[in-house]
């Protein structure tokens, strides 16, 4: 049976935890910084908080008996809708017991049955990263119709980690927190940005290419209010460079017990490129982050070749989680 849950019973909540600890694709599984059993404990969280907001997710089941063999579980981007003007969606988790057939049997069924809910909510475009390992889940999503737009390598640096971080100095740069009245000139490096690199909305072909180049651009507007903590790269008084993080939420910090933070957004200006400012600006900025947070987590488009340079350049301090697929889908 699958179905939509709308509230987990204790019942489902003692299945979830052993479908959950034999997933082999956990996101931060590589890191040893944190208990297998405590992240455990956080995605139950997650999905008990989710399936109370229908408003805000889409959480479903397939049970046989009393026994959980799957699920798929659905966050609803209000952001992204406000921009590109289409109700969408990312598909935080797809797990199924069984071997190889079985698990992609039981994920076809939950997608398919996710589809028909997501078109009752008017949910119309669909995201997926799917760990490269994860075979069933891959050539499921490709049996319901998603198309790979990019693939992004996940890293981490930690305190412990980021005393290796080889930076050379650079004759008059400084590095500084982020001031409002920097946001005209952190938008100068979103348009920027924008020429040389795409987003991985610029290979949908459903959605509007001017929207999809204008994407850093846009978010470079609201990153004020949407990053935790901003760093700014100064030279001669022209900003040329920044990167913006947001901290983990309160509930994994309760759960983990460690302080976490991931990257929103980086960029230095093209003109100054190759010449170790980017090094200096990242490298410095997490220095001065990991002085408040535990570790630091980031995703990287391989197309992004600047930026994947620059952590092949630094691959003794920044851990390789996993890479993941993205896959992107529209429903009829």
């Amino acid at each position: 049976m699958i179905c939509k849950t709308v509230n987990l019973c204790k019942e489902d909540l003692r299945s979830l935890k052993a479908l959950l600890w034999n997933y082999l694709y956990h996101l931060l599984r590589r890191y040893n910084g944190i208990e297998h059993e405590k992240y455990i404990e956080y995605v139950i969280e997650i999905l008990k908080t989710s399936s109370f907001e229908s408003k805000k997710h889409i959480l479903i089941l397939a049970k046989h008996s009393a026994k959980t063999d799957g699920l798929i579980m659905l966050k609803k981007l209000d952001w992204d809708f406000r921009y590109f003007g289409i109700p969408m969606g990312r598909i935080e988790y797809l797990i199924a017991n069984g071997a190889y057939q079985k698990s992609v049997n039981i994920k076809i069924r939950l997608l398919r049955t996710l589809f028909q809910e997501c078109k009752c909510e008017n949910v119309r475009h669909l995201t997926a990263r799917v760990d490269i390992e994860d075979i069933s889940s891959i050539h499921a999503l490709e049996e319901t119709g998603f198309k790979l737009m990019t693939t992004e390598h996940i890293g981490i640096i930690d305190k412990k980690s980021s005393q290796f971080l080889q930076i050379k100095p650079v004759n008059g740069l400084i590095i500084r927190k982020f001031r409002k009245s920097d946001l005209a000139e952190i938008v100068k490096i979103g348009k920027d940005i924008s020429s040389s690199v795409y987003s991985r909305f610029a290979f949908d072909p459903g959605l509007r290419f001017d929207k999809s180049r204008r994407y850093y651009i846009k978010v470079t507007q609201n990153i004020y209010s949407y990053a935790d903590r901003i760093f700014v790269g100064v030279k001669d008084n022209k900003i040329i460079g920044f990167i913006a993080y947001k901290l983990f939420d309160e509930l994994f910090t309760k759960i983990i017990k460690r302080k976490m933070a991931f990257v929103v957004l980086g960029g230095i200006l093209s003109s100054q490129r190759r010449k170790g400012i980017g090094t200096f600006i990242f490298g410095n900025a997490d220095r001065f982050l990991l002085k408040e947070v535990d570790a630091i987590m980031g995703r990287v488009y391989l197309h992004n070749i600047p930026m994947f340079e620059f952590i092949k350049k630094q691959r003794d301090v920044y851990q390789s989680l996993t890479i993941q697929h993205c896959f992107h889908k529209f429903l009829e």
